[in-house]
């Protein structure tokens, strides 16, 4: 019961967490500085002004205050124990009510791990629930206590070798701001991280790896292990690419001076080649980057021109099974293009054809797969889903998928053992299919990872009728004990 207390109060706390304006000391100046010179929507000055009611009367180094009170109840969760029943409970008495059925909203989902081994067991990050999972193929999930203040899951890797072995990446940032590296476009819906945190025991417990704390302005947007020792990771970061050849015990910046790696990808055929995309909407020097010395302690990159835009949008995501040929999303907001691939592992590109996919929302949503023993087929996700087929040369058609779905991707996976199985992480939750996108199922039973909008409305005459509005999934209305969404006339 208390790991499921602890879903509703990161989940609350998230907002607390980022719409900060502590001092960043790093770069000598507030946030605060840094948000005044930014247009503010209205609702985003409706969740600042909930927030500041919150801090007062100091909102300097929130971070860091969240973390130490988190090490401090570590403390007194220690002194319960050794004190018995008559220490005070930490926490009060806490239990989840959702909504977590399996027509809910489910939350929003960064990220999907299937256990190569046995499918059926699958991992999954939100965006600030935490860790799920499933042993079912989603048919129900159950929340994974990691005693750490985690938040936001940006991606999960299982190693193949040892199923029990499984690394998580945290964060949620997209975008950085006047040269501060890690600042959240999303205020109350993006976090910070901690690093990269990891279990060898099958996701009973969890230690951190790579140790950052939230005050670090850090994310990790993508894990990956090497093609052919596990023992190999890569962490695409905000300030560069981490390299550990020892299982997570150590770590190296490979890429220091590339601000937001969003996605990394080994030559399976040859180590030396890696590619990684990097930067996201304002920064500087964004594109695909590559190098032919990457087992090397300090790699040397250099920007990739040929055939790809001068200047894009949004972030980068690869698409790769093996061998040469690889694929990368590059947003130059046109009107048809935004799928690139190369056939010599990155050395040139070409733009195919009717591939645009991120619609409005380039530097958020932005997901791909390629169908395995396929590569002439290829999963976009922006804010609706689509299949990309190959034809003739540089051409290819473009069909809509998923129209029961709901929008904005972050993730999608293949079924190992079957390429007409995948699954998509996106804002409402997980879905599956198993028809390669024919048809879909919401796979959101005992999800309760929702996000929840400021503020909460709770009854002064009823106690158990509450009502609030949720990121991207309307407003829901709870009385006794059954959630209800809201329609409007």
């Amino acid at each position: 019961m208390k790991s499921l207390h602890k879903v509703i109060v990161f989940t609350t706390l998230a907002c607390l967490i980022t719409t900060t304006f502590l001092v960043v000391r790093n770069f000598g100046r507030t946030e605060e500085e840094d948000v005044k010179k930014i247009p503010q929507s209205g609702a985003a000055r409706q969740l600042e002004t909930w927030w500041w009611a919150r801090a007062y009367p100091d909102p300097t180094y929130i971070n860091d205050k969240w973390w130490d009170a988190w090490e401090h109840e570590k403390v007194l969760r220690a002194s319960q124990k050794n004190y018995g029943a008559a220490a005070r409970v930490v926490g009060g008495n806490w239990s989840t009510i959702g909504p977590n059925h399996s027509a809910g909203p489910g939350g929003r989902m960064l990220s999907i791990a299937i256990n190569p081994v046995k499918t059926s067991t699958l991992f999954a990050g939100s965006a600030s629930g935490g860790i799920w999972k499933s042993y079912n193929s989603g048919g129900s999930w159950t929340y994974v206590p990691t005693d750490l203040p985690l938040l936001g899951v940006s991606s999960i890797i299982i190693n193949p070798s040892d199923t029990n072995v499984i690394y998580a990446g945290t964060g949620e940032v997209y975008r950085t701001v006047n040269g501060n590296m890690g600042y959240s476009v999303w205020k109350c819906r993006g976090t910070y991280g901690i690093g990269v945190i990891k279990s060898t025991d099958g996701g009973v417990t969890w230690s951190q790896v790579l140790n950052k704390s939230m005050s670090d302005l850090f994310g990790v947007q993508k894990l990956k292990f090497h093609p052919s020792n596990s023992n190999t990771i890569y962490a695409c970061a905000t300030d560069g690419l981490y390299r550990s050849t020892d299982g997570g015990a150590n770590w190296t910046n490979i890429a220091p001076g590339k601000t937001y790696v969003s996605d990394v990808v080994i030559n399976t055929g040859d180590d030396k080649e890696i590619l990684i995309a990097v930067g996201n909407m304002t920064d500087a020097g964004k594109g695909v980057y590559r190098t032919t010395n990457g087992n090397s302690t300090s790699p040397t990159w250099t920007k990739v021109s040929t055939g790809l835009p001068t200047s894009f949008g949004g972030f980068g995501r690869f698409g790769y099974l093996s061998g040469e040929t690889v694929y990368v999303t590059q947003s130059d907001l046109s009107a048809t293009r935004e799928l690139y691939r190369s056939t010599n592992f990155g050395e040139s590109w070409s733009s195919l054809s009717n591939s645009a996919f991120t619609d409005i929302q380039y530097w958020f949503t932005n997901a791909i797969a390629v169908r395995p023993g396929e590569v002439g087929t290829v999963i976009l996700g922006g804010v609706n889903l689509y299949r990309w087929t190959a034809g003739t040369g540089t051409s290819g058609s473009r069909t809509t998928i998923g129209g029961s779905v709901h929008s904005d991707f972050h993730d999608i996976q293949y079924d190992p053992s079957n390429n007409s199985t995948f699954y998509v992480a996106c804002d409402g939750g997980i879905y599956k299919t198993t028809s390669n996108g024919s048809s879909f199922t919401k796979c959101n039973n005992g999800l309760g990872a929702t996000q929840f909008y400021a503020s909460f409305g709770v009854s002064t005459q009823t106690p158990n009728l509450f009502l609030g509005g949720l990121q991207d999934n309307g407003a829901w209305r709870y009385n006794n004990g059954v959630w209800t969404e809201m329609t409007w006339m």
